[in-house]
């Protein structure tokens, strides 16, 4: 994927669901329920997002990732979903918590990349926002990818400690769509904008 010069953007989405660090204005009442992540002591593995149908882990050590699905009755605990920018995950250098959204930015050989990562209300799903910024007089090649994994279960008592799974999916794809499947139950994540072609056998997604 090219990036244009001078500040030229490039966004990207991806949409994720079930199927059966700029100052934050605190003028917006939404707002008052934020964290500036230079203030936060939460430790990255401990960050995540809720809606209410939805809890999905966010590790604010990197950009682009996503860490665990919990949606009562169903689990996703060891589910991953990382963007790959140049070969390489990139590290968090600034971010900002709500309660059912984190945005995180950081920078890789020259390349800015911003991420929104946003749950739909009263859903199980949400959405992975990229954008790739190109500070530079010049074009630059920045290639883009999406690594995905995870196991799929149903789980119908909950404790404190939260449900795990265990049960292998089977990757299918179609178009901009990858499902995981494990029987009657799916983990299903499809490209919004652009062409991003699946690997289903490397559950990894390219987006061209």
């Amino acid at each position: 994927m090219r990036i244009k010069p001078a500040a030229g953007l490039v966004v990207v989405t991806l949409m994720f669901g079930w199927a059966t660090a700029a100052d934050v204005d605190r003028a917006d009442p939404l707002n008052l329920f934020s964290i500036d992540g230079r203030k936060s002591i939460t430790e990255p593995g401990h960050l995540g997002i809720i809606n209410g149908k939805l809890t999905v882990g966010t590790p604010h050590g990197q950009t682009a990732r996503i860490d665990g699905l919990w949606a009562p009755p169903f689990v996703s605990s060891d589910f991953a979903l990382a963007a790959i920018v140049l070969g390489k995950e990139v590290p968090t250098e600034s971010y900002v918590w709500w309660p059912f959204k984190i945005e995180r930015r950081g920078t890789i050989e020259g390349i800015e990349v911003a991420v929104a990562t946003v749950l739909v209300p009263g859903k199980r799903g949400g959405l992975l926002a990229v954008t790739l910024a190109n500070p530079t007089s010049g074009g630059r090649e920045a290639p883009l990818r999406f690594d995905v994994k995870g196991t799929l279960d149903r789980c119908d008592f909950w404790e404190f400690s939260g449900a795990r799974s265990s049960t292998a999916t089977q990757a299918g794809a179609e178009g901009q769509t990858l499902s995981l499947g494990a029987g009657g139950l799916a983990i299903v994540l499809r490209g919004g904008t652009g062409e991003l072609k699946w690997n289903p056998a490397g559950t990894a997604g390219e987006q061209v």
